[in-house]
Parts: C-alpha cells; structure tokens; sequence
C-alpha cells in the first residue's frame, strides 16, 4: 500500500522540531538591550604571586570612567550604578589617584567601538609609589578631577591609595581571584550611569609554569555544555521524526 503523508503533516513536525530547537538557543542569547560594562582585568591572567602586572580598562560603548579601584579579596560588591564605589569589610582596597596631591582620582574617557581604547595600570607587590598611566587608541586621563573627553592626555602620573580598612600597600601575595571596580557614565551620550567589575587570578608557579586553572575550568565546562547541547538537539529530533512516523502510521491504518 502505497503511504500518503500530507504536507500539513510535514510541516507539522517540521514546527515541532524548529519551535523546540529555537527554545534551547533563547537561554544562550545575550540580551540585546543591555549596555556592556566598561571591562577591567589584569594582564597577564593569572600572574604568578608577588608579580607586579597591568591594570587594563577597556570599553565597546563610550564611557568616561571617573574611579577605579582593586579589591585584594573575591567580594562581591552591589551594583547600584551610582558612582561610588564600596569598599569590603576586613579586607585591602586601592583607588588609582593622582600622585600630584594623593587623592584625586584617575578619570578616563575610552571612545565607542570594539574595545579599541586601553588605558593600563602597574599593580601588584614592589609597585613603585609614582608610576605612569597610559591611554592609547584614542583614550584619554585627566589626573586633575577634570573632565577627560577632550583632554588629549595619554600619560598622567598616579599612585595607589590605600582605600580599605586593612592598611597595607599594593600587593599580589594573596593566592586567589582579585576584583577591578570602574564606575561612571557610559553611552553615546554619557548619560547612563555604571558600575562594573571584573577580576583577575593570582597563582603559585609550579615547575616555572603558571598553570591558568580558572581558564581550564571554563574550557571544560565549555565542553561539557556543547555536549549536552547536542545530546538534547539529538533527542529532540528524534522526539519529532518519531511523530511524524506516528502520523504516517495513523494515516495508513
């Protein structure tokens, strides 16, 4: 007998399979609305234990930094966007500042684009107490309090200050996660207000080498997500060729 599938039952279980394929990708979009952060982190990542590394502010929209601080602990502080940055209790903070007077605080202006303007930053253990901050493809400082859109200043001398409540000078002797705050107004217009965070890892060197543990993680838990991304792509299709031949078999009886 010769089997008659009609297309509204093809196209039937051709929904099916579309609509439960899309449902699996909606939780791994990115949200489109959202504003990215300006993005701090150290380089190199992770630096071996009291190394002196760089401090690096980054940024996909425009945005005018106006504090920068480093936590020596993994904190977490809340993000309100407003542009005061906390600091953690029983633990060491510094803010980056002018060395001219010690307190004001470091501004930077990063142009809009894909992470095309860099400003960086020594930190770490032995840092010297006045070093310079450079700022390059098309970001610009300020060390006055001043406005830096416009400035046209790449280099400003700056220093760290003890912000916390634990004194202590700039150090890497801690094994473990360090976090960057940045806060400020992000946006075309320089009207949306931020505050972002970003870490980097300190780590013991074993046999001469510094083995990134936090990066080997995410790649294997990479990994393991493809996996069972295509293991639940493969059931489901399997789900739906099986109604379809449900369907065939309705059809024939």
């Amino acid at each position: 007998m010769r089997l008659n599938v009609s297309n509204s039952m093809k196209l039937s279980s051709m929904a099916i399979l579309l609509v439960a394929v899309g449902a699996m990708m909606i939780p791994a979009m990115p949200f489109a609305m959202a504003m990215p952060d300006p993005t701090t982190g150290g380089n190199p990542d992770p630096s071996i234990q009291n190394s002196i590394l760089d401090i690096e502010v980054s940024s996909s929209p425009r945005s005018e930094i106006n504090e920068l601080i480093v936590y020596d602990t993994a904190t977490s502080p809340a993000d309100d966007d407003v542009c005061s940055l906390p600091t953690s209790t029983g633990t060491k903070a510094w803010r980056l500042v002018s060395s001219g007077d010690g307190t004001t605080p470091i501004r930077m202006a990063i142009p809009s684009g894909a992470l095309t303007g860099l400003v960086t930053a020594p930190f770490g253990t032995g840092v010297a107490a006045s070093f310079s901050v450079e700022a390059t493809g098309g970001a610009e400082l300020t060390a006055d309090g001043s406005a830096p859109t416009g400035s046209g200043i790449t280099t400003v001398s700056a220093t760290w200050l003890d912000v916390g409540d634990v004194a202590g000078t700039p150090s890497t002797d801690r094994v473990g996660n360090y976090r960057v705050g940045s806060c400020g107004t992000e946006g075309a217009l320089l009207a949306s207000p931020f505050e972002g965070f970003g870490l980097f890892s300190i780590t013991l060197p074993i046999g001469g080498m510094v083995i990134p543990v936090g990066a080997t993680s995410l790649v294997l838990a990479g990994i393991s997500t493809n996996a069972l991304s295509i293991v639940s792509l493969v059931a489901i299709a399997g789900v739906s060729f099986a109604v379809l031949k449900f369907q065939v078999s309705r059809k024939e009886d």
